[in-house]
């Protein structure tokens, strides 16, 4: 008998099944990266990259001469990739962990923030600069989406003890690249304070280099003594090497003074009670040998004076009572402020047009004090909105000083912090101005407060399930 013929199928559902197949396949790499960015361990990696990465925007390419200009474009262009890449990677980390628990309660805490970054970027469509206003504002919710990230994985001890490790680790590889480099050039390095007045910027700025050498200290000071991390020894050491020069060298009055109150309260504070008694004692001791050896006092008058001329830099005492030229800028800002009392000028512009003569040049300065840096950017409203966020987590945060001993130690631990930024603030932008290592940490540590404040909560949610 002949065949029946063989019945192939029709092409066009042969297409049809490889479409299928593709689209599966595409469904579940697509369920595949959602399971990745959601995990812990993925946003616990994105956290340390953003500590090392996202301060290399602080860094400058001075000295570049006319005929490879070209540098400095793909330089500004390598920052805009490395900050687009951080809020994408951070708000795809976000939308896709939302359903759970730890991302929920993070972007709840820092709703005031959320808030007070709508507002920023509102101003822009009244900034005379709008492309300042929208990378400063960028700026900003990278750092917003790291602090809520870092919230969401700081609910146990150990990833505490590893942010801080490595944000120990980040400033003592800066202090040791910027020591290095002024080894070499000065200028270039940015710490030699009287050719930086006349040839501009270096790689970083001495008071972004103060500040963070001041913070490296503090932090690995913290760490040691009130967490006795068993890394922390180590890193004491190294940072006493590479941060305490950098502090020397950068000759930042600020974070100087600060860094020298505030860093042996903490070994008394969180000292035993013999480590008290001996600091005590020891005080008493080189008192006494000082007024052996030196019953004159001649010497400390001498070590006073180079500690006076040190703190001065050249400068007289009426350019320190203006607070080396802030008292102008401030006036001339405030006046500015004035014409936008409600809405400001547009987010980190700080004039009505985006340019204002202060120190004999025209530039859209920041405010060099952060309460006058948020008003005349964003306005009365942005400023009440900032504040809102301020005390919302520090009312969050303050569950820690009735968790446990740990979270004892970590609530004086950013009060601390948090006093170095007050004084800080004073006289610069600090974390509202541009990015920078001192922002960074600031955000981080807010993080890690709030991440931690919850862990009383997840503990009672444990034992009644």
């Amino acid at each position: 008998m002949p065949q029946p013929p063989l019945r192939h199928p029709p092409v066009h559902s042969q297409r049809v099944r490889q479409q299928v197949t593709r689209h599966g396949i595409l469904l579940t790499k697509l369920a595949d990266m959602r399971t990745w960015l959601s995990s812990a361990q993925t946003r616990t990696r994105f956290c340390i990259a953003v500590i090392y990465l996202l301060p290399l925007l602080t860094y400058t390419t001075p000295g570049i001469p006319p005929e490879n200009a070209g540098l400095d474009r793909y330089f500004a262009l390598t920052k805009a990739i490395l900050l687009a890449s951080t809020v994408a990677i951070g708000s795809l980390i976000i939308v896709f962990g939302f359903r759970s628990n730890s991302i929920d309660r993070s972007v709840q805490s820092f709703g005031g923030w959320l808030l007070f970054f709508a507002w920023a970027v509102t101003t822009i469509l009244w900034s005379p600069l709008k492309t300042v206003s929208l990378s400063q504002a960028g700026g900003l919710f990278s750092l917003l989406l790291h602090s809520i990230i870092v919230a969401s994985v700081c609910d146990h001890r150990g990833n505490v003890s590893r942010l801080f490790r490595h944000l120990c680790q980040s400033l003592i590889l800066l202090a040791t690249f910027i020591v290095t480099v002024y080894v070499f050039d000065p200028v270039t390095s940015g710490l030699d304070r009287e050719i930086l007045n006349v040839q501009g910027d270096g790689l970083v700025h001495p008071t972004a280099s103060g500040a963070a050498a001041a913070l490296g200290l503090l932090l690995a000071t913290i760490a040691y003594t009130a967490f006795r991390f068993h890394w922390s020894a180590r890193v004491l050491a190294v940072s006493i090497l590479t941060c305490g020069p950098l502090l020397l060298l950068s000759n930042s009055r600020t974070a100087t003074v600060l860094a020298g109150l505030i860093i042996p309260v903490c070994l008394f504070s969180f000292g035993s009670t013999r480590r008290r008694g001996a600091m005590i004692v020891g005080a008493a001791v080189l008192s006494l040998v000082v007024i052996i050896v030196d019953p004159g006092f001649t010497l400390i008058d001498q070590g006073l004076g180079s500690s006076v001329q040190y703190l001065m830099r050249g400068q007289d005492l009426a350019q320190l009572r203006q607070a080396s030229g802030r008292q102008e800028m401030w006036t001339a800002i405030w006046s500015e402020y004035l014409h936008a009392p409600l809405t400001g000028h547009g987010y980190y512009v700080t004039s009505r047009t985006g340019s204002l003569y202060v120190w004999n040049h025209f530039a859209n300065h920041t405010a060099h004090n952060i309460y006058l840096q948020i008003f005349a950017g964003t306005g009365l409203i942005g400023f009440t909105l900032w504040s809102v966020a301020m005390v919302t987590v520090i009312v969050q945060c303050w569950r820690l000083w009735e968790i446990d001993r740990f979270t004892r130690h970590l609530a004086w631990s950013l009060f601390f912090c948090a006093l170095w930024y007050m004084g800080w603030s004073l006289g610069s932008a600090s974390f509202m101005g541009p990015l920078r290592y001192e922002s960074v940490i600031a955000f981080t540590l807010l993080g890690i407060g709030v991440g931690q404040s919850y862990r009383d909560a997840i503990r009672n949610s444990r034992i009644s399930t």
